[in-house]
């Protein structure tokens, strides 16, 4: 399964009732993330993905958007 569609199966755990835009759609703006979903998805996407985030990539401009989280994990797991 390619990292979009994977991600977007952890966005939904971690916002189960919220929509989610388009890939290029702002994930802060649309009210799927904030403070504490970010925090979780963060977790999530560690253990899905098998990886470890660095403190230097945790930017909003990384995870704005599912297109920018995808980036950020196909970037790390290279």
């Amino acid at each position: 399964m390619e990292t979009q569609a994977r991600l977007r199966d952890v966005l939904h755990t971690v916002a189960p009732h919220k929509d989610l835009p388009a890939d290029d759609g702002d994930l802060f703006a649309t009210g799927v993330l904030d403070s504490f979903a970010t925090i979780e998805l963060i977790v999530a996407l560690e253990r899905t993905f098998h990886l470890t985030l660095p403190n230097e990539e945790l930017t909003l401009q990384n995870f704005q958007t599912v297109s920018s989280i995808a980036a950020l994990v196909d970037r790390l797991r290279t």
